[in-house]
Formats: structure tokens, C-alpha cells, sequence
């Protein structure tokens, strides 16, 4: 629904409300669908992992670190063995006067109510499980995904090796005002990080395969 149609609504409402001051509550309700974007990770773009390698017992992350340049390849002890901890990271822009129709010629939107945030789990042929990947926004400026500027809005659940699932985002409580952060000017576009970390144990294989995640969800809001 455009502006147009919103004022001319308006109108009627007003006039079928005469003086008994019965207004629409919903006359500036707006309901639109987030842009999809869709996160590829892929282990053939993680580089060098420590795998392949005997099993290197450990009693803590310093001895760990000892062997292996932690500065370069962060490693830890995790159940008694050194662990390469990869850290993987998509940006992905939006800008939703540009992406969302319904928004085109509204310049602002408040009180923002989350309907609904899902993903799905497409092309999956990693041979490792997938862990938790989290969802953030940031301002648009951000590149760096370890900015102390990003702000989580919600968690992709695990996902077992090679399997293609869908499901809804769990959402931090506070997700909806951190929605309302980006939307005070609907032409400035921002970004949307998704962040997790593969754990890969010293004596097992390094990871193979690839998989996408398509996030999307449906906000509503007033005018």
C-alpha cells in the first residue's frame, strides 16, 4: 500500500467517522517483507586449517598456543585436544527503500513489531556440522565483522552435516528496537553480517563443501 492509497483511506475513514471520532487504528499500520539475502560459506575460502595432523593432547590453550601461532591461527584447548577455532563471516547490504516496494515513498518508519524472522539451509554438502551462526546489523560503513558496532539480533540454530532445514531465527529480546536503529531514514542503506565459528579438533580431516543460508521475515510498523 502506498502513500496515496494510505491518504485516500484516510479521507474515507474520516468522513464514514463523522463526529463520532471513530478513527481506524490500523490506517498507518505497515506490513513488508525484509529483502532476502543469502550467506555463503564455503571451506575452500577458510585457508590453512590445522588438520590432518596426529591429535595433540592439551591441558589448557596455552600450551596449545606454544605450538602453534595463535596470532595467525587461533587454537584452544578444547576436551583435551588443540582445536583450530575458524572464525567465518558474509556482510551482506540492504537498503530498503530501494529493496522493499512498499517502501519507496515512505521516508521513515516507527514502532517497529517483528512478524517473523526465518532461514533455510540450502546446498548444503559441508561434511561437518554447521554451528550456530549468528545475525547481526550494522551501519553500512561497517566492514569489519569484529566491530564493536554490529549488533545481534538473532541466531541461526545448528545445522547437521549436509542437511537442508528451515526454521525461525531465534531472536534476542531486543531485536525489535535494534531493527527501529536503521529505519529513522529509510534511504540510508545498512548491513547485515552473519557470524560463526568452526571448531576443528587436531587428528580429524579438514572440513569440505559449501553452504548457503537465506535469511528473510516479515516486519510491520507505523508510518
Amino acid at each position: 500500500m502506498n502513500m496515496t492509497s494510505l491518504g485516500r483511506r484516510g479521507v474515507v475513514l474520516l468522513a464514514l467517522a463523522g463526529g463520532c471520532g471513530l478513527i481506524d487504528s490500523d490506517i498507518t499500520k505497515l506490513t513488508f517483507d525484509l529483502p532476502e539475502k543469502t550467506y555463503h560459506f564455503d571451506t575452500g575460502m577458510w585457508g590453512a586449517v590445522p588438520a590432518n595432523i596426529p591429535a595433540v593432547a592439551c591441558t589448557d590453550t596455552a600450551f596449545c598456543c606454544a605450538l602453534i601461532n595463535c596470532a595467525t591461527q587461533p587454537v584452544i584447548c578444547e576436551n583435551s585436544v588443540c582445536t583450530a577455532e575458524i572464525a567465518v563471516a558474509v556482510r551482506q547490504a540492504v537498503n530498503l527503500s530501494q529493496e522493499v516496494g512498499e517502501l519507496r515513498s515512505v521516508t521513515s518508519v516507527v514502532d517497529i513489531t517483528i512478524e517473523s524472522i526465518r532461514y533455510r539451509i540450502e546446498n548444503n554438502t559441508l561434511d561437518i556440522d554447521l554451528p550456530a551462526v549468528d545475525l547481526f546489523l550494522a551501519p553500512d560503513s561497517v566492514t569489519d565483522p569484529t566491530s564493536t558496532e554490529l549488533l545481534k539480533f538473532g541466531t541461526v540454530p545448528p545445522t547437521p552435516a549436509g542437511m537442508n532445514v528451515s526454521g525461525a531465527v531465534v531472536l534476542e529480546s531486543d531485536a525489535p528496537s535494534k531493527f527501529a536503529m536503521f529505519t529513522s531514514d529509510l534511504s540510508v542503506p545498512f548491513a547485515f553480517f552473519a557470524k560463526t565459528k568452526v571448531k576443528v579438533p587436531s587428528g580429524s580431516p579438514a572440513p569440505t563443501g559449501a553452504v548457503d543460508i537465506a535469511v528473510t521475515g516479515s516486519l510491520s510498523s507505523s508510518l
